[in-house]
């Protein structure tokens, strides 16, 4: 008896981790909020072949007074395979602007944008999102 109960309770443990893990996906993925979302959303609407690499651009921006810290982005950011530019605006602040082609799936799209807000957090300046053209 002691030994059905325990393993009853082990049963309903691992179903009660296995609904919380999915119910987490499930929010990440399809969060209305989520800007990543909107964007793959968006894309596949306008009939972008999401099967298909896209040249992604990633926009950062910075004070006037961060332009140490946009270059040290950019050197980050270079070794991840990405290319980048570094713009001073007329207002004196910095925003870099990079690229790489990828296919974007909504996974893939929130990881780099986690990656680069931990980034920013890090080293300074504000990850700003991505943006792409639609493909064919």
């Amino acid at each position: 008896m002691k030994f059905s109960i325990l393993i009853t309770a082990i049963i309903l443990s691992i179903l009660a981790i296995v609904l919380l893990k999915n119910k987490s996906s499930n929010n990440n993925a399809t969060n209305l909020n989520d800007s990543d979302y909107k964007i793959i959303k968006a894309l596949k609407e306008n009939g972008s072949d999401l099967s298909k690499p896209h040249l992604i651009d990633f926009f950062f921006d910075f004070n006037a007074n961060e332009q140490e810290q946009a270059k040290t982005i950019v050197n980050i950011v270079k070794k991840e395979g990405f290319s980048c530019n570094l713009h001073k605006n007329d207002d004196g602040t910095y925003t870099i602007q990079a690229n790489k082609s990828l296919i974007p799936t909504l996974e893939s799209m929130q990881a780099i944008t986690q990656q680069f807000k931990q980034l920013t957090k890090k080293n300074g300046g504000k990850y700003d999102g991505w943006g792409t053209e639609i493909v064919k």
